[in-house]
């Protein structure tokens, strides 16, 4: 990360986790306390770690880079985003059922700006349809990590998308489990 915030021209410490210690305490300069045999000692070290990335975090959006499509484009090139396992399963029975229709998009490839607010999509039809498909982690935007219900997340994506004229689908990643189903929704869908 902090490659990236030197590429936006903010001076600030970045934490760098093990392998590299950095925190210094009480005069150490190799911060081996992260990784320490007195648990609660580690602990500590590792606490102000988590606090030490949400506070670049807290910065980042004070300064509403994330809003800022030039920042966001130069942080996604930077991060060297891929498609992760799920996927690269969606994009293998998409094209198995819709040959040369779906774009695998969430590589930063394609933005949408709504409200000051940049979106991602996963997957957008290139067949002349203005369609998305949005695939969700089930960590990353279940329950107890968004706050809401996982349907009144999925229909907030949806509505948010509706905006610019997109039919949206949210596939969850524990859909990939059963194939035949989500076959079923997938085609449905087109």
């Amino acid at each position: 990360m902090g490659k990236q915030l030197a590429s936006a021209g903010i001076n600030t410490s970045v934490l760098i986790l093990p392998g590299i210690y950095t925190r210094v305490e009480n005069g150490s300069a190799s911060g081996v306390s992260y990784l320490h045999p007195h648990i609660p000692r580690m602990y500590k070290f590792w606490e102000h770690a988590v606090v030490d990335t949400l506070s670049i975090i807290d910065f980042l959006d004070q300064k509403k880079l994330w809003e800022n499509l030039e920042f966001v484009k130069d942080q996604t090139e930077l991060w060297n985003c891929r498609p992760n396992k799920s996927e690269k399963l969606l994009v293998k029975l998409l094209q198995k059922l819709f040959p040369n229709e779906w774009k695998y998009v969430g590589d930063a490839s394609f933005w949408l700006k709504i409200d000051g607010k940049l979106i991602n999509p996963d997957f957008i039809n290139i067949n002349g349809q203005k369609k998305i498909i949005e695939l969700f982690g089930d960590y990353w935007h279940g329950e107890e990590r968004t706050g809401v219900s996982n349907e009144q997340h999925e229909q907030e994506r949806v509505n948010l998308l509706s905006q610019f004229g997109y039919e949206t689908l949210v596939v969850w990643e524990h859909e990939l489990d059963n194939e035949n189903k989500l076959k079923e929704k997938l085609l449905q869908f087109s």
